[in-house]
């Protein structure tokens, strides 16, 4: 089982409550990347172009099943912001901006 908290005060307290159910450990600086999409745990290719992304960093706690919307897991926290700006990278490339050529087709401005 895995447990997120957004601060590491309630931790000790957490682990205490726990320890009698199962072995407690935790690890500090993760930082959680969730991916949102409409039935993205059904397209297997996203998730193998998800981890290929940040298949160099160290990956923790893959969660796909909790929803048909999202994959998520967890890396280091200073990784956080390569890793997001990778998989914008593959999900929302950039695309050439659409020119106005005041009313002239482009096919003409670009022969001629």
């Amino acid at each position: 089982m895995s447990l997120l908290v957004d601060s590491t005060v309630a931790l000790p307290r957490i682990a205490a409550d726990l320890r009698g159910v199962a072995e407690v450990r935790w690890e500090n600086h993760k930082a959680l990347v969730c991916l949102v999409g409409e039935n993205i745990r059904r397209q297997p290719d996203v998730a193998s172009r998800v981890f290929a992304a940040v298949s160099d960093m160290e990956v923790r706690v893959v969660c796909q099943g909790a929803s048909d919307r999202t994959i998520s897991f967890l890396v280091e926290e200073s990784k956080v912001e390569e890793s997001v700006q990778r998989l914008h990278g593959i999900f929302f490339p950039q695309r050439e901006p659409v020119r106005d050529w005041g009313g002239i087709s482009s096919a003409f401005c670009q022969a001629g």
